[in-house]
């Protein structure tokens, strides 16, 4: 008996070509709206916000378990706004540092003086491009920012990483915050798990925001065409007296 050659089910190359293009075409029109939608630019911000909570977390760990004040170091830098053309301070890496002891490295005070607990980059990390810790007049005085030294361990003999800078003023209720003479912004865990305060701020809650850096495209930064509402950056919120961390979305700053 002569069997007939029977077809086999599935896709010719042909086909599979055409599903290929029509797939393309389809990215290529939902990309862009999803960009102007700040959708990507929220992925960036919530990675960038999940890594700083953690370093935050190991911190706190680390104060615990080895018995010593250990700070997340802030760098601060200015970027050029996409927008206004205007210099704008962020914070766009952080360091785990722990308190020196009195008599290491032949110091007598050791007193606000830190080492990075990694020793590559100066123990800094790098946050997530076009995300940054977003500082503006009052977020910046209500961050809770405790002034310390960091030193480079990994020179002989050990040198001070300096970075002079201020966060400009936002207004008269909103003055300016100097760092200068080598001291950097800092949130500094204790051995109880506790964060240490300002004075100014009393125990009260403090707020970091992170969001689309101000150098992004202005499409990752502004959830409409007009730029006239901002993405909602994350908000990790740090309780002084409990130690307590928390991580939310926020509204538009």
């Amino acid at each position: 008996m002569i069997r007939q050659n029977q077809r086999q089910p599935g896709f010719s190359l042909v086909e599979m070509i055409i599903v290929m293009a029509v797939i393309a075409l389809l990215a290529s029109i939902a990309v862009p709206g999803l960009a102007k939608m700040g959708l990507f630019s929220k992925d960036t911000t919530r990675a960038a916000a999940r890594e700083l909570y953690t370093l935050m977390k190991a911190a706190q760990v680390y104060a615990t378990t080895y018995h010593v004040d250990t700070a997340i170091v802030y760098r601060l830098r200015t970027r050029t706004d996409s927008v206004t053309g205007t210099e704008v301070a962020v914070v766009d890496a952080m360091a785990m540092a722990r308190a020196m002891r009195i008599g290491e490295y032949e110091f007598t005070d050791a007193s606000g003086k830190f080492v990075p607990v990694r020793d590559d980059n100066g123990g800094f990390q790098l946050m997530r491009k076009d995300a940054a810790i977003l500082l503006n007049g009052c977020d910046a005085n209500a961050a809770g920012f405790i002034p310390v030294e960091l030193w480079d361990a990994r020179s002989q003999p050990i040198t001070q990483i300096i970075s002079d800078f201020t966060i400009p003023a936002a207004g008269p209720s909103c003055p300016a915050l100097p760092f200068v003479g080598g001291l950097m912004p800092a949130h500094v865990f204790k051995p109880n798990g506790t964060i240490k305060d300002t004075v100014a701020n009393n125990g009260g809650r403090v707020k970091l925001f992170v969001g689309p850096a101000p150098d992004a495209l202005p499409q990752e930064r502004y959830a409409d065409t007009g730029r006239t509402v901002p993405v909602a950056p994350y908000i990790i919120e740090l309780y002084p007296t409990m130690g307590r961390l928390k991580i939310t979305y926020g509204e538009p700053t």
